[in-house]
């Protein structure tokens, strides 16, 4: 009903009252003033009513009237219109609660214009966003968050957020509910894991935060993740090329069919092909070419059946070669988790196989040879533990076929103690799949008690979840090649000649002493170093063999002498090494050293013939001062030389002097060096004259060092240093080139033309070139072949007789003089005299010091002279100082004299005043 005409309703039901009171006045019987006067008021009171009752009727529709008004403006979706009525009757009331009514519904628009915004926003979002209540139970989700985890939306809201996340992972609400992270109401960026419906697992960017009221009270969380399998997919990708670039191994990637996507540069070195031959074709290389696809494809086909392939694969190289390698090949999956490609890594065993075969041809050579003996087999059923041990297996360790059972125990209980730890871990190795085979060397007990080398070999059989449930093997005697092969070890540490240990195991042991010393500081122990006195005349007068028999001999004499606890050493020649182990004074080493010489003192009978020799004995004990056994070996050697200087058939203990004057003599060589380089050699000669006329003959030429810092350093000082490190070619070579070239210089300057004698040392005796090289210097130098004498000594031209003698007749051949110097004091040996082609023998003057006192002296040089003279050679005494001596060469016919009796060695400028004042120029 609409408000007007309830408004007219009002006004006719109010109007009715004074009508009603009208009528019944004019009813009323009374008087008719009253009766008028009555209807007169009547009439008035009518009138108010009316007037009264249109008042009130407007008044109160009129709030009606706007309300009507307003509600229309409403329906129009205009809800900013207001009822300003604020009576407290029940339309003031009423104006109250429609004005309320109008502002919710317009907040309710708002909120409602609000939500599309927030669902359009959330529909357009890239990432996800789901919300969880308190108790973690999902509220809402965006089209993301179900398209990313496959679910429809009324699939996830209302269940567990934790449904999504993975259990391999702390979930993200655990996090948000920490008592620091309620009061921050925020988790920061972190890398979480989503599980899709289907199971895979999504990399997200995690970020959450907290709902609160206006209360402070926890309304729900808002997750939002962003998807980041693509970057991890980028990320694994460039670690992987990284890897492949790097990896030593080959690695081959190639497509499900088998044709090469890529390979890495451990590939190419190791076929020979460059990447760009090979994309794009079939591996061919692991196998004919014609057969090479189906070969790749069954490979495939198995990884893809089983996870993965693996196994041993020959390949021919680029060059023709043939090679072998390990290879695994293994699937890999696209971003979406589809098998797209396979990886093949092959490890090179080309270089292991060949050993193999080698070492399997050896084996089987031997066999052939020996026994031509056959494997023994074994069959393992892990499932039930059982073992089947063939006959031959039995046999091979004295069984006979009912004698052994079919446990494992049946093999594990004869394995040597010290082995079965080891044999049990590579079997494990195997069976878990970390080795490709099982392969092992080790002891078993035979039935005798005795154990036996045996190489056990064996591979697993497995299921299609790689797990072994079977293996089999062989078992192959390899006593006999670990006898050979202990044997081999033997003879590594141990002198083939003598038995005795060599410098390897001496070292070792001695090394091994230097340490117990470092850890027991009361430990003694000291080092022997032998050197065999004339072992070279030996050797050379009676041969190799027989010189192989005296050392055998003197290695079993030198072994007798010696504890079991102590080493006796061969270092190769005549030199010996004894390491006395754990002694008690310096006395003990002195000991074992008196009682050595002794027993080689005795004589050695060497097929027959009786021979004698002696040893030197250098001693080295130990102290704290040695950190190295180098050092000690070092300075037993020093004291070894220190007792031949001083006569050999002795024994030194070493002292620091010792190796002050090692440390001099290190110096002294260095020093030559630079001599040499500085040209700081002088020559001084010395007058050789006649015995009867006293007149100058010729010159001996002998070299003098001028030392920058000690002076004038005699031959006796650097001659044996320059011998020993061959630095005495040089000096020879400029002592030869300097006196040759003095010599003519004399002649130029018009006095006597007189020869000149130069020394020729045992290294410049030896070298190839010499007779060249004496040539070019008289060449050079213009002096006359005839007034050059070249001195050598016994020793020199005794060591090689039949070398010696060809060298002595080219140096004939050039026209110069030959003498032997030092004569008497060498081999003497008389027999090869007289086929030396030589002009003079120089009477050494050990014999000539005391000839007038020494019958024994005398005897000699009388010998020396009558022999030389027989053989129509010429005779020079050194070191005639006395006229006594030089009236007793005389009367022997001694042809020349040299000594300080007549004059000193004088330099060149000495050398020419002696010429003049002789000759009166």
């Amino acid at each position: 009903m609409r408000v007007r005409t309830k408004f007219l309703i009002i006004f006719l039901i109010l109007s009715l009252v004074p009508l009603a009171v009208i009528g019944a006045i004019t009813y009323y019987d009374g008087e008719e003033v009253v009766k008028e006067n009555l209807f007169q008021v009547g009439i008035a009171a009518a009138v108010g009513v009316m007037v009264f009752s249109f008042l009130l009727a407007r008044k109160m529709t009129e709030p009606i009237i706007k309300i009507s008004q307003i509600a229309g403006q409403v329906a129009q979706g205009n809800f900013e219109g207001r009822i300003d009525y604020n009576s407290e009757d029940e339309i003031g009331l009423l104006a109250k609660a429609f004005n309320q009514m109008i502002l919710d519904l317009k907040q309710q628009r708002e909120q409602l214009v609000d939500k599309d915004y927030v669902d359009s926003i959330l529909a357009s979002m890239i990432d996800t966003l789901i919300v969880v209540d308190p108790e973690g139970i999902i509220k809402r989700v965006n089209q993301a968050a179900s398209e990313l985890l496959g679910y429809r939306e009324e699939e996830l809201v209302g269940r567990p957020f934790d449904m999504i996340c993975s259990t391999e992972e702390e979930s993200p609400l655990t996090s948000l509910r920490t008592n620091e992270l309620l009061k921050r109401s925020l988790v920061g960026n972190v890398e979480k894991v989503y599980v899709s419906k289907d199971g895979r697992k999504i990399p997200v960017f995690f970020s959450g935060s907290i709902i609160r009221n206006d209360k402070g009270r926890i309304q729900g969380i808002v997750c939002i993740a962003q998807d980041i399998t693509v970057r991890k997919r980028a990320e694994e990708l460039l670690r992987q090329a990284r890897l492949f670039e790097h990896i030593y191994d080959g690695v081959i990637l190639t497509d499900l069919e088998g044709s090469i996507i890529d390979w890495n540069p451990a590939a190419e070195r190791m076929f020979g092909y460059p990447k760009n031959e090979v994309l794009g074709q079939i591996p061919g290389i692991f196998h004919r070419p014609e057969e090479s696809f189906i070969f790749v494809t069954k490979i495939l086909e198995e990884m893809l059946r089983k996870g993965r392939w693996s196994g041993e694969l020959s390949f021919i190289h680029k060059d023709g070669t043939e090679g072998f390698c390990e290879t695994v090949v293994v699937p890999l999956q696209d971003d979406q988790g589809k098998l797209s490609a396979a990886i093949w890594v092959t490890h090179d065993i080309t270089e292991r196989k060949r050993a193999e075969a080698a070492l399997r041809e050896s084996e089987e050579r031997y066999a052939l040879a020996v026994q031509g003996a056959n494997d023994g087999l074994w069959d393992w059923n892990l499932r039930t533990n059982e073992v089947y041990f063939s006959p031959r297996w039995k046999s091979m360790l004295g069984y006979k076929e009912d004698e052994v059972g079919n446990s494992p125990e049946e093999w594990f209980n004869r394995i040597h103690p010290d082995d079965l730890e080891h044999v049990k871990a590579k079997l494990s190795l195997h069976l878990e799949g970390l080795a490709p085979h099982f392969e092992n060397e080790h002891r078993m007990r035979h039935k005798d008690g005795t154990y036996y080398w045996m190489l056990s070999r064996g591979i697993a059989v497995r299921n299609l979840e790689g797990k072994a449930y079977r293996m089999a093997g062989s078992q192959t005697d390899i006593s006999e090649r670990k006898r050979v092969e202990e044997q081999l070890l033997y003879n590594a540490f141990h002198d083939g000649l003598t038995g005795l240990a060599n410098r390897a195991l001496f070292m070792d042991r001695l090394g091994r002493s230097v340490e117990r010393m470092k850890r027991h500081r009361d430990y003694l122990f000291a080092v022997l170093f032998l050197d065999l006195d004339r072992f070279k005349v030996i050797n050379d007068s009676l041969g190799h063999m027989a010189g192989d028999q005296l050392l055998v001999t003197v290695a079993r004499r030198l072994a007798a002498c010696i504890r079991p606890a102590d080493t006796a050493a061969r270092f190769g020649g005549d030199e010996f090494a004894i390491l006395l182990d754990e002694i008690k004074e310096v006395g003990d080493a002195t000991g074992v050293a008196d009682r050595i010489q002794k027993e080689l003192a005795l004589p050695f009978n060497l097929n027959g013939q009786e021979v004698f020799t002696t040893v030197s004995i250098g001693i080295a004990l130990s102290t704290a001062e040695y950190d190295r056994p180098e050092d000690l070996l070092r300075d037993a050697d020093t004291a070894m030389y220190r007792a031949k200087a001083q006569g050999k058939a002795r024994h030194e203990v070493f002292t620091k002097t010792m190796h002050a004057r090692a440390v001099e003599l290190l110096r002294l060589e260095a020093d030559l060096r630079r001599a040499i380089e500085r040209q700081e050699f002088v020559v001084y000669y010395q007058p050789i004259v006649s015995a009867e006329t006293r007149k100058i003959a010729s010159f001996e030429a002998l070299v003098r060092w001028q030392h920058p810092q000690r002076g004038l350093v005699f031959p006796s000082e650097f001659i044996p240093v320059a011998e020993e490190t061959g630095l005495i070619v040089l000096i020879g070579e400029w002592v030869l080139r300097t006196a040759c070239t003095q010599s003519k210089a004399w002649q130029k300057e018009g006095l006597p033309s007189v020869g000149v004698a130069v020394n020729i040392s045992a290294r410049q005796f030896k070298q190839q070139n010499l007779i060249e090289i004496i040539s070019r210097i008289l060449r050079d130098t213009g002096l006359s072949p005839h007034l050059l004498e070249l001195e050598l000594t016994e020793n020199i031209v005794m060591e090689n007789t039949e070398a010696a003698i060809v060298t002595l007749r080219r140096l004939k051949e050039l026209g110069v003089k030959l003498s032997i110097d030092d004569f008497g004091i060498g081999y003497s040996s008389l027999e090869y005299l007289k086929h030396f082609p030589i002009d003079t023998v120089k009477i050494d003057q050990s014999f000539v010091r005391d000839i007038i006192t020494d019958p024994g002296d005398a005897a000699i040089a009388i010998a020396v002279i009558t022999l030389a003279h027989s053989l129509e050679l010429k005779v020079i005494a050194e070191g005639v100082e006395l006229e006594e001596q030089l009236a007793f060469m005389r009367s022997q016919q001694c042809d020349k004299i040299q000594g300080y009796l007549f004059s000193r060695p004088l330099p060149a400028e000495g050398v020419r005043k002696l010429l003049q004042e002789e000759h009166g120029t």
